[in-house]
């Protein structure tokens, strides 16, 4: 996996079908990584577009920028640039977030999808960038590292008693 013919796109219209199968796919996986995916696409893309204005978002959430990673004519992933933490996002998920399709793991998306989101990140003005993983999770782990994290501290999730690592990019 090469990466040269892959990018980070906004959701469309013309995406629509390719969403859906990707979210189809999470879901039968018992993962939810779509904030309220309720299976109306007009309705999810309207709220990432809120989301990425920030304006007239909930006081729990925060701006965030939503993007899919399109490689080959498909959508590989999903990737998630928070342009602030709240207090859960201090402990886990950080600035950056997101997903690769369950059946295009382990082929090298997840760097790519990282080092284009960094790109994406500084773009936005962010500095520096906090990343997390749950400690079991050996892959995200080394992807992180592999793009220039450095390990800051394991933090407990009081809800769910799960160690999360704490990693920081400079951007």
């Amino acid at each position: 996996m090469s990466g040269e013919n892959c990018q980070l796109i906004e959701l469309s219209a013309a995406l629509e079908g390719d969403f859906r199968e990707l979210a189809a796919e999470a879901i039968a996986a018992n993962e939810t990584p779509y904030i309220n995916w309720n299976g109306d696409f007009e309705d999810y893309v309207r709220r990432m577009e809120i989301l990425a204005k920030g304006e007239n978002i909930p006081a729990e959430d925060v701006p965030r920028h939503t993007y899919f990673l399109f490689c080959g004519g498909r959508i590989i992933g999903r990737s998630e640039i928070r342009r602030r933490l709240n207090p859960e996002l201090e402990i886990t998920g950080g600035h950056i977030g997101g997903d690769i399709r369950r059946s295009e793991r382990r082929k090298g998306f997840a760097t790519v999808m990282l080092k284009l989101t960094l790109e994406k990140a500084g773009e936005l003005g962010l500095k520096s960038v906090l990343i997390t993983c749950d400690k079991e999770n050996i892959a995200s782990a080394k992807t992180i590292e592999k793009c220039g994290g450095k390990f800051d501290k394991q933090v407990i999730h009081e809800e769910t008693g799960k160690l999360i690592f704490h990693y920081w990019i400079d951007l």
